[in-house]
């Protein structure tokens, strides 16, 4: 199994122990720098964002069972990966503040995505019209030219 650490928002780089061909995967799929770093304590004692565990299935489960005691949240946002986040964070909660911020009620938004939906986004098809959120990253070039229901804007 693989670890990565994310340290910030302002800290494009994965720290990782090895470059395995798990890594190098991810790299390339995600386009993201990564460094090797040997001592945890570095990276580890000043509030890192997330840990990515990337692994057998079958294996992250019982990860994610273990992890059931720790104050954290364990999401698994692929097959083969397990996040683990500081408690009260999650693409839910994400989602929820960035509504909050740009004033669309909750009841408007459906949460779309390519990938397993997070149990933390499940439920929030509504009957109303819908506003789709992509990936921000993604859509960041194109963000100051949508328009927003209730002329609300970005």
């Amino acid at each position: 199994m693989d670890v990565q650490v994310y340290r910030s928002l302002d800290d494009p780089h994965i720290y990782v122990r090895k470059i395995s061909p798990q890594i190098e995967e991810f790299v390339k799929k995600e386009r993201l720098p990564v460094k090797v770093i040997h001592d945890w304590t570095k990276v580890l004692g000043d509030g890192s964002l997330k840990l990515l565990f990337i692994g057998q299935a079958e294996v992250l489960l019982d990860l994610r069972e273990a992890l059931k005691g720790v104050t954290a949240t364990a999401v698994r946002s692929e097959r083969n990966y397990l996040e683990v986040l500081p408690p009260g964070i999650s693409k839910g909660a994400g989602l929820a503040w960035l509504c909050a911020w740009l004033g669309i009620p909750l009841e408007r938004v459906a949460a779309v995505g390519d990938k397993v939906m997070c149990p933390c986004l499940s439920g929030w098809v509504s009957e109303g019209p819908w506003l789709m959120l992509l990936n921000l990253f993604a859509a960041r070039p194109i963000l100051p030219s949508l328009q927003f229901p209730n002329s609300v804007s970005s």
